[in-house]
């Protein structure tokens, strides 16, 4: 059995900490993990173990995530020690995220902790959501609530949804509003307010700290743009929000990149896959066109036709027929690159898949026939046995017979209804 491995250059990997199995987390992960150069792994730590917190977060925090992001989570759920593990990871160049919640920023605590250090408001202890308290309204802003890019940040590549800062306004003049939003405490002289409310309440807040970023983004249901018709829109915003974080909002140049469905298929199966060039952003490079080429294990090669789509160009491989190692080829006629990828056919021998005796088959087969499960060694007494009995020859015959194709029942039908028709002629019921 072979497969491949893709490495992409500049892989992006992000650990998603959440402690509510909400509708948020759901598309937001899903909305991650479509952009293939970002890695979304993702703890939920369910609130029914309090008993068991903290939970110790070694194993996660020793592999390299550029960005963290904390969802509707308490700060007691994690130990202080990873805690400010965390905080040293962004002071040196990592970056975290913030979003809203019940028990999100100081409701849940984390003001009081060694991360408070990089927030970017100021420390209040006295807004503490208790899990056995309902739930605090003043902590909280009721909706609907519709997101307002600043006049003076608000062009950052977070919040950019068009090409133009005319174009993003208005597109985020069209998106849902939404259910409601957490109320931060009072703003740090460091902190960007790059969104807020109709009213200026704010929603999304940046600062820096050391070498990292920091954005505090205070809603958490922004799930309704992808449920109401603003998919692409939500998709784009997420996947800027992480980038802003890990420092790619300033990388120049276009993606080309190729995704195949599968990269084993049996002789003669169809192979779709999907391909496009993508701005840093993630959006499609508007005009762009693309033509991909297929090459079979002899190195011939042959065109393969694609289709363009609302975010992509997708493309179907048929007749793979000889088994071996293949090769897709898509190239951009916009910037002269290409991206490839390989994928196995192969030819499955249903009678040499499995080389090792099925003894539970064979007994089987032998319970069904009046025949015996011997051994190898039984080999002499089976032949003993053979020369032992006498020849018996059965011969077994069967015969049917059928009351319905004799000449007598015919007559007497005919008779029946002979009869019938007489008397109803007779009594003039006809």
């Amino acid at each position: 059995v072979s497969t491949f491995v893709e490495v992409i250059d500049g892989g992006l990997r992000v650990l998603y900490l959440e402690g509510s199995p909400r509708v948020e987390q759901r598309f937001l992960r899903r909305a991650l993990s479509s952009s293939p150069d970002i890695q979304i792994d993702f703890q939920w730590i369910d609130s029914v173990n309090r008993s068991r917190w903290p939970i110790s977060l070694k194993q996660e925090l020793s592999r390299d995530y550029k960005v963290f992001l904390i969802g509707d989570l308490d700060v007691d759920a994690i130990s202080p020690k990873n805690l400010e593990k965390i905080r040293v990871l962004v002071e040196n160049g990592a970056s975290i995220g913030f979003l809203g919640g019940f028990h999100s920023f100081e409701a849940g605590g984390w003001g009081s902790s060694s991360l408070g250090r990089l927030l970017p408001y100021a420390r209040d202890p006295l807004s503490r959501q208790r899990f056995d308290e309902p739930i605090r309204k003043d902590l909280h802003a009721k909706g609907p609530i519709r997101i307002v890019p600043d006049e003076q940040f608000g062009g950052v590549s977070i919040l950019r949804l068009g090409q133009t800062r005319e174009e993003s306004d208005e597109a985020w003049k069209g998106l849902p509003t939404l259910d409601g939003a957490n109320r931060l405490p009072r703003l740090l002289p460091v902190a960007k307010t790059l969104a807020a409310t109709e009213t200026g309440l704010p929603l999304l807040v940046a600062r820096e700290y050391g070498l990292g970023r920091v954005l505090v983004f205070a809603v958490d249901s922004t799930w309704r743009w992808a449920m109401e018709g603003s998919a692409g829109s939500y998709k784009r915003f997420w996947r800027q929000f992480v980038l802003w974080l890990a420092r790619r909002d300033d990388f120049d140049g276009e993606r080309l990149w190729l995704k195949l469905a599968r990269r084993r298929i049996s002789v003669g199966s169809p192979l779709v896959f999907d391909a496009g060039l993508t701005l840093p952003d993630g959006t499609l490079v508007q005009g762009s066109s693309l033509s991909a080429t297929v090459i079979d294990p002899a190195g011939n090669s042959r065109y393969v036709r694609l289709s363009k789509n609302s975010e992509s160009f997708s493309g179907t491989i048929a007749g793979c027929t000889e088994p071996g190692d293949w090769r897709v080829v898509v190239k951009a006629d916009r910037q002269g690159g290409e991206a490839a990828a390989r994928f196995v056919v192969y030819r499955q021998d249903l009678e040499l898949a499995n080389p090792r005796a099925n003894t539970l088959l064979m007994q089987q087969i032998a319970s069904a026939t009046d025949g015996g499960v011997r051994l190898p060694e039984d080999l002499p007494s089976i032949f003993k046995e053979i020369g032992q009995a006498p020849p018996v020859f059965t011969t077994s015959e069967e015969w049917s017979a059928s009351l319905w194709d004799n000449w007598i029942i015919i007559l007497m039908f005919a008779g029946c209804l002979c009869t019938e028709w007489f008397f109803r002629k007779r009594w003039g019921l006809v």
